[in-house]
């Protein structure tokens, strides 16, 4: 039987740029969402209507090719519906700020779940930042609950969560081990 070659995961270490960046403007980010809480929520749901919105377009494109089958007629629907809510959204941001902090908690949750998950066959790879991977996907999921219990505090709990993941990033590429 042929030894099939073994591949070294262990390389000398270099860091990496492209995530001590990401993490840097990460941090960044935080501070200015600590600094001005309202314009960050006045920006989210302005770029969650776009989105919305975008999604209603593309949904009533869809449906266009897809009409002739059965049960289209809910799809149709369903793209109608967002495209209202973003439209609903960009008219009166302020309005649907109070909406987001659910929707938000519910992704983030997800999220740090499945951070904690992917770090466990993955943490190998950097065994320095397994458990600095694993805490940010723990305190993820704290966040995503504090946005569904106390959810006028989003902007607070947004600012954390890109303040820990930033640093993450931050320890990530310069521990990280690449050929």
């Amino acid at each position: 039987m042929a030894q099939q070659p073994q591949v070294e995961v262990m390389g000398t270490r270099k860091t990496n740029w492209w995530l001590v960046v990401a993490g840097v403007v990460l941090v960044l980010f935080a501070a200015v969402t600590f600094l001005a809480p309202y314009l960050f929520l006045e920006f989210i749901t302005i770029a969650s209507g776009v989105a919305f919105l975008f999604s209603g377009v593309m949904g009533i494109g869809s449906y266009i090719k897809v009409r002739g089958l059965p049960n289209a007629g809910w799809s149709l629907l369903m793209a109608i519906l967002d495209a209202l809510v973003g439209i609903m959204m960009l008219l009166h941001p302020i309005a649907f700020a109070p909406v987001l902090p659910w929707i938000l908690g519910a992704s983030f949750i997800m999220f740090g779940v499945l951070e904690v998950g992917a770090t466990i066959p993955l943490g190998s790879l950097i065994p320095e930042s397994r458990g600095m991977a694993i805490v940010s996907g723990v305190l993820t999921v704290i966040v995503g609950i504090m946005f569904i219990v106390w959810p006028g505090s989003l902007s607070i709990w947004v600012a954390m969560f890109s303040l820990i993941r930033g640093i993450t990033l931050v320890v990530a590429g310069f521990t990280s081990r690449v050929e």
